[in-house]
């Protein structure tokens, strides 16, 4: 994995974020820019609850070559998207109950192709 630890933290490069909903997931995965060095890239998409739609979203986060993917722990909901991924990547799961006061947590862009929503930060 490229990371760099700065002062006791770690720094992943290649992250993404999960909303987890009853009827959808929304990703955003952040990766280093590609024109321009200290740069981020952020790729939003909306990717359904079946099985099949969980497959393709496996399938971004592995072409993405993620380091970590972070989860929000709402409900149920993420219970099948952990035990999928989990055998894949580097999983971590949040409460977003945490989340609140922290400057910036959970915003995440919209672009066409998404909708608007919040997701844990992935970085």
């Amino acid at each position: 994995m490229a990371r760099q630890d700065v002062k006791d933290e770690v720094l992943y490069l290649r992250a993404a974020g999960v909303d987890l909903g009853k009827q959808f997931l929304l990703a955003c995965v952040r990766t280093p820019g590609a024109k321009r060095a200290g740069t981020w890239s952020l790729d939003t998409e909306r990717f359904g609850t079946t099985p099949a739609e969980i497959r393709k979203l496996l399938a971004r986060l592995l072409e993405h070559r993620v380091e970590v993917v972070v989860l929000e722990a709402t409900s149920d909901y993420w219970r099948h998207l952990y035990c999928t991924l989990q055998p894949h990547l580097n999983l971590m799961l949040v409460n977003p109950a945490h989340l609140k006061g922290i400057a910036g947590a959970g915003v995440i862009p919209v672009t066409p192709r998404s909708s608007p929503g919040r997701a844990p930060p992935a970085w």
